[in-house]
């Protein structure tokens, strides 16, 4: 008998052959889903012998919830996660005469452990036959075994160890209220929860040189209050260094960033691309100090100025918080063709706690201007050059804009407050809210204060400072109807007597009523 006769003589006999297993002696009682990924072949097809369909159903019949795609299984932080079991197809597609093929069939857990290996040789007369064998074969030993899912048999997963404190959410609110001195940081947040994100309540409070966020209440295993969730550490202005501790407790190395408006977000684009969780601040409750109204002040009394300046074509003006806290009615006056004009402004937003403000000239007589000749930058360097536009002591001094120059002597306020540079620049009252521009004609921050010599009991020379202009760019990003700044200044070339022939016109003496 000839082999093509003898393949003929053997169609339709099922051969069953013994089945190997590996690590038999493990139970699949602890696992209740198998992630099938989509078996795909070179030439584009999809489980084109139909090997993927027979097994889905083997295991869909003892009783497993078969998925295929990442986006079905559980969330990778959740305790159902380690109930997944990962399966692989590996079969040979060789035909010819009297030849077997063989499909195995590979379980992992999530811990990337092997738990069983099934595997079956078949033959036929086709390679559609082989394969078909071959599979049955390699699912036979899976058929005969029981299977009840039993939470209690799945594998118990060894979670890195993270710091325990004993605050809680009475005692971190207790240092929030009771504490001298709050970095912008510190607070009760809650987590911004989306889609496939567990839910966190966090406290964040100083420990020595770092900042340390706090579990108060989570929704996620195996997390506990008093668990440390992340130490943040400062690194420049708004942005922190930050060691992330995950779902599974396992560290990520990445950046954090705060807003003034109290939003804390988190880079974990390492770990999914694009993937940012945030967290909103709940306590301290952040305010913006609305207008105060004074009915008995006669509308025309001026009772305070200071400086502002244009930050977009159609009337935006960025100053201090304090130049314009407190208003009934707010007027700017500006030259226009050389000539003062005045126009009605409002305010528009409030950062108390950093000290900017952004103001909105609404007056029917305002002609939008053509364009900025700067823009705002974020940084600058010790001892580089900088000079100021304001109107200092106008009721003494004269309405006219003044200029003063100096250098940055340091890029810290008092007591290292991260928010404020030390500048040379000499400032009186008046020049509050003014900008403070660079070399290039761009404004890196806002004037604000002067240090007081009776509240330090010394006398002190040019220690002045400036809001740095990172939390004026934090203010714009809360006004999205604002049209983008300039990507550079046009002025750059020109020296500073030619910089101010131009900037004056976009500089105003604001008045509070």
């Amino acid at each position: 008998m000839n082999n093509c006769n003898l393949k003929k003589y053997i169609v339709g006999i099922v051969i069953i052959f013994t089945t190997t297993l590996s690590c038999i002696s493990q139970t699949l009682d602890g696992y209740k889903y198998l992630y099938l990924p989509p078996l795909t072949y070179t030439d584009g097809s999809v489980d084109k012998w139909g090997i993927a369909d027979k097994v889905s159903r083997c295991f869909e019949k003892k009783g497993f919830i078969v998925v295929n795609y990442n986006n079905q299984l559980p969330d990778n932080e959740s305790k159902e996660f380690f109930t997944i079991l990962i399966c692989t197809i590996q079969h040979s597609a060789d035909y010819c005469d009297m030849c077997y093929n063989n499909v195995t069939i590979t379980l992992t857990n999530v811990l990337k452990e092997t738990v069983l290996v099934l595997s079956g040789r078949g033959m036929g007369l086709t390679l559609q036959g082989d394969l078909n064998n071959a599979t049955r074969n390699a699912l036979s030993d899976l058929e005969k075994m029981s299977y009840t899912f039993d939470s209690e048999k799945t594998p118990q997963i060894k979670y890195p160890k993270v710091e325990k404190t004993d605050w809680t959410e009475q005692s971190i609110k207790h240092y929030l209220d009771t504490c001298t001195y709050l970095s912008e940081i510190e607070g009760v947040y809650k987590i911004v929860t989306g889609e496939r994100t567990r839910y966190y309540k966090i406290g964040i409070v100083k420990d020595g040189d770092v900042f340390k966020a706090i579990v108060i209440e989570t929704e996620q295993y195996p997390w506990e209050p008093g668990e440390v969730k992340a130490v943040f550490e400062k690194a420049n202005m708004s942005l922190y260094s930050a060691r992330f501790y995950m779902g599974n407790k396992q560290s990520v190395e990445t950046f954090a960033t705060y807003e003034s408006r109290g939003v804390l977000s988190i880079d974990l684009s390492q770990v999914e691309k694009d993937k940012t969780i945030s967290f909103i601040k709940l306590y301290p409750i952040i305010q913006s100090a609305p207008p105060q109204t004074t009915p008995t002040r006669p509308s025309n009394t001026v009772v305070a100025s200071g400086t502002g300046f244009i930050i977009s074509r159609d009337g935006y003006i960025a100053t201090n918080n304090h130049v314009i806290a407190g208003n009934n009615r707010i007027t700017v006056d500006m030259l226009k063709n050389d000539k003062v004009v005045q126009y009605n402004a409002e305010v528009i937003v409030t950062d108390a706690a950093n000290d900017v403000a952004i103001i909105k000239i609404e007056d029917e007589t305002f002609t939008p201007f053509d364009k900025l000749p700067y823009t705002i930058e974020s940084n600058i360097n010790i001892g580089a050059d900088v000079y100021t536009i304001g109107f200092p002591l106008n009721d003494v001094m004269g309405s006219s804009y003044k200029v003063t120059n100096g250098i940055i002597s340091a890029k810290t306020g008092i007591d290292d407050d991260i928010r404020k540079y030390q500048i040379t620049v000499p400032i009186q009252p008046g020049n509050s809210g003014g900008p403070l521009i660079n070399k290039n004609g761009n404004v890196v921050g806002i004037t604000s204060s002067a240090l007081n010599e009776k509240a330090i009991g010394t006398k002190v020379e040019n220690v002045n400072y400036a809001v740095k202009s990172l939390y004026l760019l934090n203010a714009i990003n809360m006004v999205p109807q604002m049209e983008d700044l300039p990507s550079k200044s046009s002025i750059a070339d020109k020296n500073m007597e030619e910089q101010i022939a131009i900037l004056k016109d976009y500089i105003c003496l604001i008045k509070i009523y």
